[in-house]
Parts: structure tokens; sequence; C-alpha cells
């Protein structure tokens, strides 16, 4: 499995990124990548690389407004967990936030992506998920 909860032996990060999975009823956003970009047209929550001089909240917020111009407050993240990710040659760390709503935000997505949905977690399967995301949502969801 290259999801793992401790860094595995030769565990090299080249980066690190964060994720948001926005639940409002039980249904997360999930966003199609363009078809330009890296995983062209598979699907994933808001994520992306953290920055030299950005903490993990500091991130994800910055993240989820330039994929969705969706702000919320720092409070409204609650951290997660971290992973640490094997796409060899690839590795990289990644850090999952959960953020619950009472209601659907509107989703303005940017150009980085063609479209959103909201599913839920078991549901995801039948998406094209980027590599590791199913791992992942297994793990915060226990199912």
């Amino acid at each position: 499995m290259p999801v793992h909860t401790e860094p595995p032996e030769n565990f090299d990060p080249k980066f690190e990124v964060v994720s948001a999975h926005l639940d409002v009823g039980g249904e997360l956003l999930f966003l199609q990548t363009n078809p330009m970009k890296t995983f062209a047209n598979m699907w994933g929550v808001p994520a992306g690389k953290i920055n030299s001089k950005e903490n993990k909240l500091s991130a994800i917020k910055r993240e989820l407004f330039e994929e969705t111009k969706i702000d919320l407050d720092e409070g409204q993240f609650n951290f997660f967990k971290t992973v640490y990710i094997d796409q060899s040659p690839v590795h990289f760390i990644y850090h999952i936030f959960h953020v619950k709503l009472d209601e659907k935000p509107g989703v303005n997505i940017s150009n980085e992506h063609s479209k959103f949905v909201w599913s839920t977690p078991q549901n995801a399967s039948s998406l094209s998920l980027i590599p590791d995301e199913y791992d992942c949502l297994k793990l915060l969801f226990d199912f």
C-alpha cells in the first residue's frame, strides 16, 4: 500500500501537500482535474502543495480558496492525520483536514479543474480518483 501512517523505510519526501475534505451531510466535495494538468480528468478533494513560507493551516485555507473560492475561517478546519505517500519514484507528506459544514457552499472552480461533484466517500469509488485518494478516504471515514 503506497499510503503509510508512519514514514516507511527509505522515505524521501520531495514536498508536502494539504487536503480539505469538505463534509456536508455525509457528502464530500470532489474536483475533476483539468485535462491539461497532472492527473488529467481525475477526481480528488481540494488540495495542493504547501509553499515554503506557510504552515499547514494557512496552506489549506489558501488552496481551498484558490480552487473553489470557498473562504472559511481557520477554526473550521479540523486536522485529521498526516500520511506518507509513496508514488515511486515520488514520495510526499500528505496532511488531511476535515471540515463539517451545515450546508453546501457556492463553488466557483478555478481553471485547474473542469467540474465538481458532491459524493459520499463510499460512492467516490465510482469516480476516477487520483492515486491513493480512496485509501485516504477509507482512513478518514473508517470503512
